[in-house]
């Protein structure tokens, strides 16, 4: 997996061309070590100072799946071997990720609908009856690929497969078709090939608790980031109390759960609470 551990920014005040101040900053990131990612910051920062100097466009905007994600890291699991399966990182907006090295996640999303159907669909129980279109077409795809197992889950805006029997690639054209076929978001196929892993949010979505801003951006290098944070994680944790991330719907398929994949797929459903009467965030 290509999920680095560590992050440092460089940055540089530079004249353009026209004479005019600008300042410069760049990310660089290692799974090695600080000194390791501040190389890459300083290589990124001057390949940024060049297309200055000759009048070239900067980059606008964060490419999903272009490069690593800025993630905290905040535990990992390795198999027997010894060799890392999955980490469990904290995304741009507070949430809990699982990225895992071979047991596949497919997310995809329901098609825009009103408020009104959203709110009573957060309070429905078992399957999604209003959308049950969607479920039906998302495991027509699935079923074409017996005899691969799937689970599969509603979310508070779609629905969510897992692959229970098999392990994949995640850079491998099966995964690759599977994906396609069941219609996952792009840039998420190639944030997946990217990353060398696949990805499952486990935690809600700070705005879906009623929380107004998400928590400082990470690295949280000062110690005034890091105390908001915390306060901010306080909050996030009490106020996520009452949602789930997940519900159970069905399952595709009728094979035992690979053993890999095993301890995973009890972390997936505990932390997103599957087995709860919630409602979905």
């Amino acid at each position: 997996m290509e999920i680095p551990r560590y992050w440092r920014r460089a940055e540089e005040q530079i004249s353009k061309p026209d004479g005019a101040s600008l300042q410069l900053k760049a990310w660089g990131w290692s799974s090695d070590s600080e000194a390791a990612a501040l190389d890459v910051a300083k290589d990124r920062l001057s390949k940024l100072v060049v297309r200055v100097k000759n009048r070239e466009p900067l980059p606008t905007g964060y490419a999903y799946g272009t490069r690593p994600i800025r993630e905290e890291v905040l535990d990992e699991f390795h198999d027997s071997d010894g060799t890392q399966m999955a980490v469990v990182t904290r995304n741009g907006y507070g949430s809990r990720v699982l990225n895992a090295d071979r047991l596949l996640f497919i997310d995809v999303d329901y098609k825009t609908r009103g408020l009104a159907a959203w709110l009573r669909d957060q309070f429905s129980r078992g399957r999604p009856g209003a959308r049950s279109g969607e479920l039906d077409r998302l495991c027509s795809a699935l079923e074409r690929f017996a005899p691969v197992t799937f689970r599969v889950y509603e979310t508070a805006a779609g629905l969510r497969a897992m692959s229970v029997s098999h392990t994949f690639q995640p850079d491998g054209p099966e995964a690759r078709e599977l994906l396609q076929a069941a219609s996952a978001d792009p840039a998420f196929v190639q944030l997946c090939r990217l990353q060398k892993s696949f990805r499952a949010r486990l935690t809600p979505k700070f705005w879906r608790c009623q929380m107004k801003s998400g928590p400082p951006a990470y690295p949280r290098e000062e110690a005034r980031s890091r105390d908001v944070f915390d306060a901010w994680l306080r909050e996030y944790e009490e106020r996520s109390r009452p949602f789930a991330t997940c519900r159970f719907v069905q399952a595709v398929g009728s094979r035992s759960v690979h053993a890999e994949n095993v301890r995973l797929l009890q972390l997936h459903d505990r932390e997103t609470r599957v087995g709860e009467r919630l409602a979905l965030a």
